[in-house]
């Protein structure tokens, strides 16, 4: 009887599971994980490489297939020292650099990259101000920094061209930026000491200095105006072009005269500083300066340093570290003007004797 049971209990359990596992529904199969895709790399792009040294050393006319490589060259880093980050600009313009100091370099290869430069004198000055915010996936790269970046390759073409574009953005009536004009001021010496001006291209290029020295208020842009003015005498006495020696003498003497009346005002207090440097120039000059040479020089110096031993007399008061500076540099601007008059026959002024103790 208890064997009858134990099989009635069984069976119970037994159709107590099957009942279960027939009311429980079918799981559903989850579908195998596809596998995770990444997302696709940028394609960089290789960098269009530098011309060939059969064309940078090239000494005949460079025919067309060169000229293809210059110019795709220049452009690509062009595009990148006008839009491109300011590490991007810096290493664009060092690429360019690169191959423009390379001593095999001939005028004929930099004739034919400064062609394809020039397009950018225009394009780089027409781009605007970025927001001060920086812009999506840039630096906030002023147009100051492209420009300055922009001007050193030119300095490095070694051209008249390049020196009419330096002379034109240091110029206040073009470029209204100062921080550009210092930037392109400060190259005009190196760029007028390696261009090979011819004597007509020394006359328009110091006139075009003086004008814009005239009308400059930056005392910095014009003490690198007259350092360029002083550079072009030297080319001019190196190649024997004595009449543009003498005509940019002459335009120096006018805008040091201009700079001395300008730092007598009080507004214009700080052309002090350029007028020291440009007395510096002149004494340098005239050691260099035949006497007879010297003598008809003499009156348009002498207007020049006597008013700068007048203005050393009433240097600007206060006790702010600009004023200390300015009387500073009057006094050292008067002394050198003392020097400049002894070069040119004035006798030392006296010593004043001092009292003894």
């Amino acid at each position: 009887m208890r064997h009858f049971q134990h099989l009635a209990i069984l069976a119970a359990v037994l159709l107590t599971q099957v009942f279960a596992s027939a009311q429980t529904p079918p799981q559903a199969k989850t579908p195998p994980t596809a596998p995770t895709k990444s997302p696709p790399q940028a394609k960089i792009e290789p960098k269009v490489p530098a011309p060939s040294k059969e064309y940078v050393g090239s000494t005949t006319s460079i025919d067309d297939a060169g000229k293809k490589q210059i110019k795709e060259f220049i452009n690509s880093r062009m595009i990148e020292i006008e839009t491109g980050s300011a590490k991007n600009v810096r290493q664009a313009t060092n690429d360019i650099l690169e191959v423009l100091r390379l001593p095999i370099a001939t005028p004929i290869f930099l004739r034919v990259v400064f062609d394809e430069l020039k397009p950018f004198a225009t394009t780089m000055f027409a781009v605007k101000e970025p927001a001060k915010e920086n812009l999506p996936g840039k630096d906030n790269v002023s147009p100051s920094l492209r420009a300055s970046n922009f001007f050193e390759i030119l300095r490095w073409t070694r051209t008249p061209g390049s020196l009419d574009i330096l002379i034109n953005q240091a110029t206040m009536s073009v470029q209204h930026d100062m921080t550009t004009r210092i930037g392109a001021s400060r190259l005009l010496a190196d760029c007028a000491s390696s261009s090979n001006l011819t004597a007509p291209q020394i006359d328009t290029a110091a006139r075009h200095i003086r004008e814009a020295a005239e009308m400059e208020t930056s005392w910095i842009v014009r003490a690198h105006e007259m350092q360029a003015l002083v550079a072009m005498i030297v080319v001019a006495q190196t190649g024997k072009m004595q009449p543009q020696a003498e005509f940019v003498r002459n335009e120096f003497l006018k805008v040091l005269a201009i700079i001395a009346g300008n730092a007598s005002k009080e507004k214009d207090s700080e052309q002090v500083l350029a007028l020291q440097r440009g007395l510096i120039l002149l004494r340098d000059m005239l050691l260099k300066t035949p006497q007879d040479e010297k003598i008809k020089l003499t009156s348009a110096i002498k207007v020049i340093t006597q008013s700068t031993i007048v203005l050393a007399k009433q240097p600007p008061k206060g006790d702010s570290a600009t004023e200390t500076a300015l009387r500073k540099s009057a006094t050292g601007a008067a002394q050198v003007a003392i020097s400049i008059n002894t070069l040119l026959g004035d006798k030392p002024p006296a010593q004043s004797a001092k009292t003894p103790a």
